[in-house]
């Protein structure tokens, strides 16, 4: 016998493809809802959770602010405590309790004084090494030609005094306080050696100056004459200014008028003026005018000589005329030599002999030297 096989039609074939298709989707369906009512419930169990957390904080919260409550109130209770028990003592005129709490506050006072007592050298020490420390770095800036800060805060204050008394001077300038502008710039002249006014004698000289004051105000003080330049000399050793300075003015009569401002002060110190002899001809070179006759009693020399020089060199040039003492001055901004030197001496023969070396040599430069007027 034929057996017989059943062989499926091919019109049948997509359809079960069709429907093994629609079971995938189906499935992938399902298993999206589930994915998604997953994420539903985790984020329900999280809402939940925070929930209960912000519950349980807000309930610490209140405890600690019962509890903070509660310990303030037994604070009170104990200090109203202490206060009552303390009426009822001085009520009741307890005296020992008195006596007691007057000698608790004697010994706390004792134990502080002692404990001052122990800390004073320490703090005396520390002040001392402050105090050390600042004398050093004041010594430094003074030495540098600066000034420190107690120096800065004198000259301001000394500012407004230095305004005054320009006002002052130029006052007495006008009227030529009690002798008379024109007897003051007479003796001016006649100090200075000149029977009438030289065109280049535009510099002065002015001592007694205070060591506070700087070159604005020394300006200042003269700026009723007109505009100066003011060359501070500067003393090395002590780190300061030497009160004395040199002016420049624009014209001879200006500096003239300046002289008359001697008697002055400057913040509260009184000044003098004295008229410069020129040292310089029209085509700027040095003039020998010669050392004229030697004023009474005078015992310094005036030497000019080449900024190169130093003072070893002056001491070996002077050697013969038994000099006594070198000054020489400084540039107050630049603190080079200014090639201006002051020979002092304890015989007026030997300033004589001094004066004698003028127009000689010294480094292969002239030199020029007069008596001090």
């Amino acid at each position: 016998s034929h057996t017989r096989q059943r062989v499926s039609s091919p019109a049948a074939m997509p359809k079960r493809a069709e429907a093994a298709q629609a079971e995938e989707a189906e499935e992938d369906l399902e298993k999206k809802s589930k994915r998604k009512r997953k994420v539903e419930d985790t984020a329900d169990n999280a809402d939940e959770t925070e929930h209960a957390e912000l519950e349980t904080k807000a309930k610490k919260k209140k405890a600690k602010d019962v509890e903070a409550s509660e310990a303030m109130e037994e604070e009170e209770q104990v200090v109203k405590s202490k206060k009552i028990k303390k009426e009822k003592k001085q009520a009741k005129g307890d005296a020992p309790a008195m006596e007691e709490e007057q000698v608790d506050a004697k010994k706390e006072k004792k134990a502080k004084k002692e404990k001052e007592k122990e800390e004073a050298p320490k703090k005396e020490k520390k002040k001392k090494l402050d105090q050390a420390e600042r004398e050093a770095r004041n010594r430094q800036l003074r030495k540098q030609g600066k000034q420190t800060k107690k120096d800065k805060w004198k000259a301001l204050v000394a500012e407004k005094k230095a305004e005054a008394a320009s006002k002052k001077a130029a006052q007495m300038a006008v009227a030529g306080g009690k002798l008379g502008a024109k007897r003051l710039e007479a003796e001016a002249l006649a100090a200075a050696g000149m029977d009438t006014l030289d065109d280049r004698a535009t510099e002065c000289f002015v001592t007694g100056l205070p060591y506070m004051a700087t070159e604005k105000h020394i300006s200042a003080h003269f700026a009723s004459i007109g505009q100066c330049k003011v060359s501070i000399l500067q003393d090395k050793e002590k780190g300061r200014s030497s009160g004395k300075a040199f002016l420049s003015f624009e014209t001879a009569s200006e500096a003239l008028r300046a002289c008359t401002f001697t008697g002055t002060k400057i913040q509260n110190r009184w000044i003098s003026v004295r008229l410069c002899e020129p040292r310089e001809r029209e085509d700027g070179k040095r003039t020998d005018a010669g050392p004229g006759e030697r004023p009474e009693g005078c015992l310094t020399a005036v030497v000019n000589c080449d900024t190169s020089v130093s003072e070893a060199s002056l001491w070996k040039f002077f050697e013969d005329c038994q000099v006594a003492g070198v000054k020489r001055f400084m540039d107050s901004e630049t603190g080079e030599f200014r090639g201006l030197v002051f020979l002092d001496f304890e015989e007026e023969a030997m300033v004589d002999s001094a004066v004698k070396k003028s127009g000689t040599t010294l480094k292969g430069k002239p030199i020029q030297v007069r008596y001090k007027r």
